[in-house]
């Protein structure tokens, strides 16, 4: 766990004056919003339906299965020599490799990710943009308040050469998606969510970006053994699925 630095947090909320966001990633830090739920039967039914990642992009798509898996391999050596640099924890990486196929097998227009960190994610999503020649990255993230000058930090993985198709808000989700609203002409091809991890969090974010969602938007959720959100949404939505379980973890892919 980060270790927690009080004058680095007073600071924070000084210099960038988000103090009632500050509050609420406090309270979800000791899951004061937290959803309660019969875990041992989540965990269970998910270990029920999952399906491997890898046979899933074998099956879809074999030769891009393979660039995914040399993307994947190539961030872990550039991502570890350059956080070995920084005395802070980031955070891991997700599934990119997953991102990083599904972006270049759809070749999104608009897509649409919550939660940057280090940006592991993020450079997935841009490198596999650069490589199809189309699309946008709209990201929304807060800066850590537990360290000093945090916005540095934010997407420190991602290569400055394919920043010119990405767009980065740092005023949390709900600031964040307004303002993305408002730079929105199309509707979004691709979502990645993986910020906040409350039941409420992720129903507030899915019910505010609705309206900007196509009938063949896919949607990747991380974490999705925290709550019933996912099964609830896809059984509301009538939406297909796969489940695939990551670092003792699973994730969602809604298409």
């Amino acid at each position: 766990m980060q270790k927690f630095h009080f004058f680095n947090f007073i600071l924070f909320c000084l210099n960038y004056k988000k103090l009632d966001v500050v509050i609420k990633k406090i309270f979800i830090r000791f899951n004061i919003f937290k959803k309660k739920i019969d875990k041992k039967s989540l965990i269970n039914q998910l270990n029920r339906k999952k399906t491997s990642l890898k046979d899933y992009m074998k099956k879809e798509n074999y030769r891009l299965y393979k660039e995914a898996e040399q993307y994947s391999e190539s961030l872990k050596v550039k991502s570890s020599k350059k956080l070995k640099k920084i005395e802070y924890n980031l955070g891991g990486g997700g599934a990119y490799n997953l991102i990083y196929f599904l972006t270049r097998k759809i070749k999104p227009k608009i897509i649409l990710e919550t939660g940057v960190a280090a940006g592991y994610s993020s450079n997935a999503f841009l490198e596999a943009i650069h490589k199809n020649k189309i699309g946008k990255l709209f990201s929304s993230d807060f800066p850590y308040f537990r360290i000093p000058n945090p916005v540095k930090f934010i997407g420190i993985l991602v290569d400055d050469k394919y920043k010119k198709n990405w767009k980065l808000f740092l005023d949390g989700d709900e600031r964040n998606i307004n303002k993305i609203k408002k730079n929105l002409k199309k509707k979004i091809d691709l979502i990645h969510y993986d910020s906040d991890k409350t039941y409420e969090g992720k129903k507030k974010f899915f019910k505010s970006i609705h309206s900007l969602l196509k009938k063949n938007t896919l949607i990747i959720i991380d974490d999705i053994q925290d709550d019933s959100f996912f099964f609830e949404y896809i059984k509301k939505n009538k939406k297909e699925f796969k489940i695939f379980k990551f670092n003792k973890k699973f994730l969602g892919l809604i298409h």
